[in-house]
């Protein structure tokens, strides 16, 4: 059965990419203050584009920066759990161990998908769906339906955003962390 497995890298943990966000943010802040140093000090090294500019504009400018640090933040661990989740489907359909109801209903999405290539393309949301439907708890439903409410911003950020992206949770940084987190470690937690 190994050739069925797709065993991808290794992902980042989630906390330590909300650590890592909160660096940036920190690192923005303190440019920008050298920013503003320099509007009184011209010898600083700043980039030319912040060269000139009033203090409005250099607030408009970083907190432009910012909203964007924090899409790339949120579009990162999406990605970083649906890698995850995607992971875990090859290791449940190429383990005939796991014998849980997840594994099986993986392995008859496997079959259906008629190759293992064609596996590789298996939509996220038959995924997520298989979950949804094999768990009765309603806080596991509402994990998982936050989750694919948030993979419209996922697929907005991932396909060049030319249309409108309508709602989306603006979550921070360390609360979208964790909610991913804790899908990852409840698929973990079904495996018998």
């Amino acid at each position: 059965m190994s050739s069925k497995r797709n065993p991808g890298p290794e992902y980042p943990d989630l906390i330590e990419l909300a650590e890592w966000h909160e660096a940036n943010i920190a690192s923005l802040k303190i440019y920008k203050e050298r920013v503003f140093e320099a509007t009184v000090n011209p010898s600083l090294t700043i980039l030319s584009k912040f060269r000139g500019l009033q203090d409005e504009e250099i607030h408009e400018t970083f907190d432009l920066i910012e909203d964007e640090v924090k899409k790339l933040f949120q579009f990162s661990i999406l990605s970083v759990t649906e890698g995850n989740i995607r992971k875990d489907f090859f290791d449940r359909i190429n383990d005939a161990a796991n014998k849980d109801t997840v594994s099986k209903k993986y392995r008859k999405l496997y079959d259906k998908a008629g190759s293992p290539e064609k596996a590789r393309v298996i939509k996220l949301q038959s995924l997520l769906d298989i979950w949804k439907l094999t768990f009765t708890a309603q806080k596991t439903k509402d994990k998982i339906g936050q989750y694919k409410t948030n993979l419209h911003f996922r697929h907005w950020m991932a396909h060049g955003r030319y249309y409108p992206l309508g709602f989306h949770a603006n979550y921070e940084p360390r609360k979208i962390a964790r909610e991913c987190e804790e899908i990852i470690r409840m698929i973990a937690q079904t495996k018998i």
